[in-house]
């Protein structure tokens, strides 16, 4: 045991002193007794350790609590107030007040595999590396195109240099095993090949980047030339969703049998849509226009299909957007990557890990994402991620994109993901 401290709390009631520990190991066989007996709280910073297993041993399991705090501690104000299956609800307020004296801003976190932030994390390395497995983009692009159309600050794969894989990935299979092999939380191969050959991220100066090189810098999207015409069909499913090009030059045409097909699916890969409306693959092009307000398209075609994609990409350049092209995917790479941290958020708040506002609050001041993903999927609309999640779901056959029940209901009833049920 490390870092022992003790807090007196003058101000509060119960006049009840907090000895906070940072366990490193589990603690078997040991019955912890403190100096202020009944009126002492036992606060424990494990990040991986349940709270119950901890307490299991004590003479008073209802003064053992779980308070996790982040790194860097003095500049992140997020802490997890956890109560174990004992811990009375006396010593949860009093633990949340000492939280807020301390200048903190507390959530309260089921005790679970990951509380609420280790957890919601797993969705975007997880979703990052099963992209790249199955040879869609390579991590740089996957980095580039989340930072680009996602707003993140990071991409996963730099995310995962910076913390340690060798941190990250004993993470990501403790909680996958904590969750009973949960497929929505499954990782890749890759993630423990890269602790096997010891390519841990930047404090050993090698993980998916090489630090003996600077890293890549984010494009500037080019700068719009004269409008020029672009003549393309677009199946009506699809009308709404190219209806922003209009201005840039899109002229929208019946198919003549030689123009390119321009299509955007939801969880869908272009090869299934081609397939679905007995499109000619060979001049379908499916765009991504969920970054087009940030300046950035993504863009990919069924395996073949490149007659039409160098036009359609320096159509879409002159227009004054960044374009990445990538290999046939299920919701592309912004939208497939997204619409996973949604949908396990969603989860969160179905099994009760947190409540929708304090997953929001751990969501984006634990992990710094751009928004609070329950409140981004009220904002880009339940149905479009349901469809989303669905699409990923028939098209893989995987148990990975099953939609959570919280989103399925919502998206159906027309209500809020922060509602309570």
């Amino acid at each position: 045991m490390t870092d022992h401290l003790h807090a007196n709390m003058q101000d509060n009631p119960t006049d009840a002193t907090l000895a906070l520990r940072a366990l490193r190991r589990f603690p078997d066989r040991v019955a912890f007794r403190w100096d202020g007996g009944e009126q002492t709280i036992l606060a424990s910073n494990t990040s991986s350790l349940s709270i119950a297993s901890i307490a299991k041993n004590c003479a008073q399991k209802d003064r053992v609590v779980g308070m996790h705090f982040f790194n860097p501690v003095p500049l992140m104000k997020l802490v997890e107030v956890i109560p174990g299956a004992a811990t009375s609800a006396d010593v949860t307020e009093t633990t949340v007040a000492v939280s807020k004296q301390m200048g903190k801003v507390p959530v309260i976190a089921k005790d679970g595999p990951g509380f609420i932030v280790n957890l919601g994390g797993r969705a975007y390395y997880t979703e990052g590396l099963h992209i790249e497995a199955e040879g869609v983009a390579p991590p740089e692009q996957i980095d580039r195109i989340m930072k680009m159309a996602g707003g993140f600050r990071m991409g996963p794969f730099e995310l995962m240099d910076l913390t340690g894989i060798d941190t990250n990935y004993p993470v990501s299979t403790f909680i996958f095993d904590g969750y009973h092999n949960d497929a929505r939380l499954r990782t890749t191969p890759r993630h423990g090949y890269m602790v096997e050959a010891g390519r841990l991220g930047r404090k050993v100066g090698q993980g998916f980047y090489d630090y003996s090189q600077d890293l890549p810098k984010l494009p500037v999207p080019p700068e719009a030339g004269p409008v020029t015409e672009l003549a393309a069909h677009v199946p009506g499913q699809f009308a709404d969703a190219f209806g922003a090009l209009a201005d840039k030059g899109l002229n929208v045409q019946a198919d003549n049998g030689t123009a390119p097909i321009l299509v955007a699916p939801l969880g869908e890969d272009c090869t299934t849509v081609v397939h679905r409306l007995g499109l000619d693959a060979r001049r379908t092009v499916a765009v991504d226009l969920s970054g087009a307000a940030m300046g950035i398209v993504t863009v990919m075609t069924a395996p073949g299909g490149n007659d039409a994609l160098e036009g359609v990409t320096s159509w879409l350049q002159g227009a004054g957007l960044h374009v990445e092209v990538i290999k046939d995917s299920p919701g592309f790479v912004a939208p497939r990557i997204i619409a996973m941290i949604v949908n396990l958020c969603c989860e969160m708040a179905q099994i009760g890990v947190g409540s929708p506002e304090d997953l929001g609050k751990a969501m984006t001041m634990g992990l710094n994402y751009p928004m609070n993903p329950l409140s981004y999927g009220d904002e880009v609309g339940r149905e479009r991620l349901l469809a989303t999640m669905q699409g990923l779901q028939a098209v893989t056959g995987s148990e990975r994109y099953r939609p959570s029940l919280w989103l399925r209901r919502r998206a159906m009833l027309g209500l809020s993901l922060m509602s309570a049920d």
